[in-house]
């Protein structure tokens, strides 16, 4: 009896410990980090990039937010851009411009993922009064890039590999656990939107009015829905499957079969969002984290995918 299970104990250690051990290492394709690595990229410099009408005005010493003044209401967040002014801010700007551009394009490894990583947090961590959710987004998208080996696909290195004539990059451990932890984090952030959905006043989400008072927010939609008033059943009926999407992904969004049919639900609901909200950068930094979860089989040949769960 005790052998028995003393058996069952060491299998089920042997299970969970292979089941563990495959789920965050197995050596993963490029892919689908290369498609996520180039959105990251390209949403990266344009955040950058936004910044650059009124570098001076913000970031300058005189400017609209000083070092001091920031560091005292954000003392652990530190920023290159503590330390430069005038030509310097554009020395800074210009280089994470640079970062964030090649590791749109694929070029410079993990080197650029780790500058553009640093650059781009300089700007947001000096003038964290004008983030929001789409930075806090950004920035971790950022910060899983420099695990993998995203260049890998779909990059400039990748096409200069192919026009060589050299093999496609075998998959790797690196890939397999950058991706798991953008995986991760995006069911989290599934998670506690579903949660705030829960919280809301009211229980507007759940009396099929959340998606029109988002809509109806002064400024934040992208088209006039006043006349969507006439409408209120399909209006709620499209609130409730939002809200049954966000608390549907986290759990779903692991199921190999069920996932096809969730991210095309995802694209959907992600469009609706950014119109009805208001907030497109959003959107599109959480559709680049959600490629995350493409099967590598839809992205390279059968030979080169390796386990796309």
């Amino acid at each position: 009896m005790i052998a028995a299970v003393q058996r069952y104990f060491a299998d089920l250690n042997a299970a969970v410990g292979a089941a563990w051990n495959r789920f965050w290492y197995a050596p993963a394709a490029a892919a689908p980090l290369g498609l996520v690595r180039a959105a990251t990229g390209a949403l990266a410099f344009y955040a950058v990039a936004s910044y650059g009408p009124d570098l001076i005005h913000w970031f300058d010493a005189q400017g609209m937010l000083p070092v001091s003044t920031v560091r005292e209401l954000y003392p652990d967040q530190y920023s290159l851009l503590d330390y430069v002014s005038g030509s310097g801010l554009w020395a800074v700007f210009a280089a994470a411009l640079v970062a964030t551009g090649a590791l749109a394009l694929g070029v410079g490894g993990r080197i650029a993922a780790v500058a553009a990583l640093v650059l781009t947090l300089s700007f947001f961590h000096r003038a964290p009064l004008l983030t929001g959710e789409f930075e806090a987004v950004l920035a971790f998208l950022l910060a899983y890039q420099c695990l993998g080996r995203g260049g890998d696909a779909f990059s400039l290195a990748a096409w200069w590999r192919t026009k060589q004539g050299k093999p496609p990059a075998p998959p790797a451990a690196s890939n397999r656990v950058a991706l798991r932890l953008i995986q991760v984090h995006i069911a989290v952030v599934h998670a506690m939107m579903a949660v705030a959905m829960f919280a809301a006043p009211g229980g507007v989400w759940f009396s099929g009015e959340g998606l029109w008072l988002a809509a109806a927010t002064p400024g934040a939609s992208l088209i006039d829905v006043t006349s969507w008033s006439e409408h209120t059943k399909i209006i709620a009926l499209a609130s409730h499957a939002v809200t049954a999407y966000f608390v549907a992904f986290p759990w779903l969004a692991w199921n190999s079969r069920v996932r096809p049919l969730l991210l095309a639900v995802a694209a959907g609901v992600w469009v609706v969002l950014a119109i009805l909200t208001g907030s497109p950068t959003f959107c599109l930094a959480m559709a680049a984290g959600m490629a995350a979860f493409t099967p590598a089989a839809w992205l390279t040949s059968p030979a080169a995918d390796g386990d796309a769960s």
